[in-house]
C-alpha cells in the first residue's frame, strides 16, 4: 500500500498504521513529510501523482433488478436514528425516472427496506423525475429534484427546471407547482440539474449544473442560486463557477474551510475556499478515484451523510460519502466509510 498523508495542523499532526477496522479505512501518515509539505508551501499534503490509485472498498446499498435497471442519485436524511433514502429510479420497460423512498434503522439494511413510489413523472406533467435532494429548515422537509418536458434521449429537445416537494413528516409530500429553478442564462441552454444545498449564516445556496447548448458531456458547468426560504431562489452570478465535465456538487465545512465535491468522469473533484462564492476553477484542490484511476465507469451525485445544513463535520467525526456509479450502463447508488475526514483527504490527488 502506499503510503499516503494529510496535515491536520502544525500543531497536530496525525499519522497511522495503514491498519483496516470493520468497513473503516485507515491510511498511513509520514510525519516527517508532512514537516515538510507545511514549510515548502504544500500544507495540504495532497497526492501529486495519479500512478497507482487503487480502488477503494465501497458498499452497494441499492442496485438495479428486473424492474427497475437504476437506483441511484440519491440523498439521505437521519431522524431519530432512522435513515430516509429518496432517489431515482429507471424503468426498464418506459426508460423513464420516477423518485422514490425507503428507510431503516441501519444504512445497509436500506437495501432490502420495502420500497414506496414517491413521484411519478406523469404526476407533473413530465417524461422524467429524478435528482432528489432533501433539505430539513425548521419543522418542514423540502426534496428538491429536477424536472424534464420533451425528448426523454440524453441528447434532444427538451427543458428541465428544479421544482420541490415538502413535508411535515417525511410520509406524506405535497408538490409545489411552482418551479423554483428554470435554465435561463447563456451557459445552461435549456437544460438544470440541481443538487447539493448548504446554508451559510442566514442563506441557502443550491449547486445547479448544466452542459449548456451543445449538450456535450465536456461542457458540464457547475453554478449556485441563492435563497432565504427555500423557495425564491436567485441566481448568483451569470457565469458559472466551475467548469469542465463537472456536474452534481455537494458541500461540507471542515477545519474552517468550505469543500465543494463534484463528479467529474470517474472521479471526484474537489475545491476548497474559506468564502462559499470562492468555490470556483481556481480553488480545485485534487481528486479522489472512488473505484480507482483505472474505473471505466462513472460517478455521481456525492453527499456526505449526517450533517446538518451547515454542512460542518468534526475530524473526529466518521465521515461517510455516499454516490452513485454506472456499472454496464446501470446506476447503483453505494457509499465508503472513514474513521474521519483527515482520512479521506489523505486520497486525494492532484
Amino acid at each position: 500500500m502506499k503510503n499516503t498523508l494529510k496535515i491536520v495542523s502544525l500543531s497536530f499532526l496525525i499519522f497511522g498504521y495503514g491498519v483496516a477496522i470493520g468497513s473503516y479505512q485507515i491510511f498511513p501518515y509520514q510525519l516527517m513529510k508532512n514537516i515538510k509539505n507545511y514549510v515548502t508551501g504544500n500544507p495540504s499534503g495532497y497526492h501529486t501523482k495519479k500512478q497507482g490509485i487503487a480502488p477503494t472498498q465501497t458498499v452497494t446499498i441499492l442496485e438495479p433488478d428486473k424492474v427497475l435497471n437504476s437506483r441511484a442519485f440519491a440523498s439521505i436524511i437521519i431522524q431519530k436514528n432512522k435513515y430516509h433514502i429518496f432517489y431515482a429510479g429507471r424503468s426498464r420497460e418506459s426508460g423513464r425516472y420516477s423518485l422514490y423512498t425507503r428507510s431503516s434503522f441501519d444504512l445497509k439494511g436500506l437495501s432490502n427496506a420495502k420500497e414506496m413510489l414517491l413521484l411519478a413523472p406523469e404526476s407533473v406533467d413530465a417524461v422524467m423525475v429524478w435528482m432528489p435532494y432533501i433539505v430539513k429548515s425548521g419543522d418542514q422537509y423540502t426534496i428538491f429534484f429536477t424536472v424534464r418536458k420533451g425528448d426523454i434521449s440524453y441528447y434532444g429537445d427538451f427543458n428541465e427546471f428544479v421544482m420541490r416537494l415538502t413535508s411535515n413528516d417525511l410520509k406524506n409530500f405535497e408538490v409545489d407547482s411552482e418551479v423554483m429553478v428554470s435554465a435561463k442564462l447563456d451557459w445552461e441552454g435549456s437544460e438544470i440539474e440541481n443538487w447539493g444545498v448548504i446554508k451559510i449564516d442566514d442563506i441557502f445556496y443550491m449547486s445547479l449544473e448544466s452542459r449548456g447548448k451543445s449538450q456535450k458531456q465536456e461542457d458540464r458547468s457547475i453554478g449556485y442560486a441563492s435563497s432565504n426560504d427555500l423557495k425564491n431562489w436567485s441566481r448568483v452570478g451569470s457565469q458559472p463557477s466551475i467548469t469542465g465535465g463537472v456536474c452534481c456538487s455537494s458541500f461540507f465545512v471542515f477545519d474552517g474551510y468550505i469543500y465543494s465535491i463534484s463528479a467529474a468522469g470517474n472521479r471526484f473533484a474537489l475545491h476548497r475556499a474559506r468564502d462559499f462564492l470562492d468555490l470556483t476553477d481556481k480553488k480545485l484542490i485534487g481528486y479522489f478515484y472512488p473505484h480507482g484511476g483505472t474505473y471505466e465507469g462513472s460517478v455521481d451525485t456525492p453527499e456526505v451523510l449526517g450533517l446538518n445544513n451547515q454542512k460542518s463535520i468534526l475530524n473526529d467525526d466518521e465521515f461517510t460519502l455516499m454516490f452513485s456509479s454506472l456499472r454496464k450502463g446501470e446506476w447503483v447508488t453505494e457509499y465508503i466509510r472513514y474513521a474521519n475526514t483527515a482520512s479521506f483527504l489523505s486520497n486525494v490527488y492532484e
